[in-house]
């Protein structure tokens, strides 16, 4: 198992937003994780941007037991134990990671994205944390457009998220969806040359490939 005590928590000790965990188990982003997980070729380290309760912290330091899988959150409240093992949470915003160029083999974003003010900084960040061939992304986002408080943008096209993650230098291997959540996994290309989407090969129509 992990060397991270703290990822191994039975889960009733774990304190969380139930609106967090009905995400994780309902709302499809565990299985948008699993799949995620099925993209990542023997990582050594993690991060998770955005980690809240630590659901899918969690649940990749069992997938991946020899990685280093790191918590990254703005609150300092979220994923519990961490005071025991400070150098596994890193307390910063998702623009602006503390990290040297290429620390992560894979970085993993749930519900993260659609409540930022500024997307494309952040995922110009997320890229040059990356490390270089292998490295992948996984970035999700709510598959509906309904307003809900805190969301600054609606990713239900699927092509806008397309869009962004070429934009910002990613090269997209698969867009997944799971009841509430559409995720894309992406490695890190050369930077863009145009900002129109037909020269950045964005689709018409993005093919979504529906977990079961």
């Amino acid at each position: 198992m992990s060397d991270m005590p703290w990822l191994r928590l039975p889960q009733e000790t774990v304190p969380h937003n139930p609106h967090a965990l009905r995400l994780w188990e309902e709302g499809g982003e565990r299985e948008c994780c699993e799949a995620f997980c099925l993209r990542v070729d023997m990582p050594s380290i993690i991060l998770d941007v955005g980690a809240g309760y630590g659901h899918a912290t969690r649940f990749m330091a069992g997938v991946f037991p020899a990685a280093h899988v790191y918590a990254l959150d703005y609150e300092s409240y979220a994923t519990p134990g961490v005071e025991e093992y400070p150098g596994l949470f890193i307390q910063a915003d998702a623009h602006e990671i503390p990290q040297s160029d290429g620390s992560f083999d894979a970085v993993w974003a749930a519900h993260v994205l659609e409540h930022l003010q500024s997307p494309l900084d952040a995922l110009w960040e997320w890229r040059r944390v990356l490390s270089g061939a292998g490295a992948i992304l996984g970035v999700v986002v709510p598959s509906q457009g309904e307003v809900v408080p805190g969301h600054l943008w609606d990713f239900s096209d699927p092509k806008r998220l397309y869009y962004m993650l070429r934009l910002t230098g990613f090269g997209v291997l698969e867009v997944v969806r799971k009841a509430y959540s559409l995720c894309a996994m992406a490695y890190p290309c050369e930077a863009p040359q145009s900002v129109v989407p037909a020269d950045l090969g964005v689709p018409e129509s993005v093919e979504v490939r529906e977990l079961v």
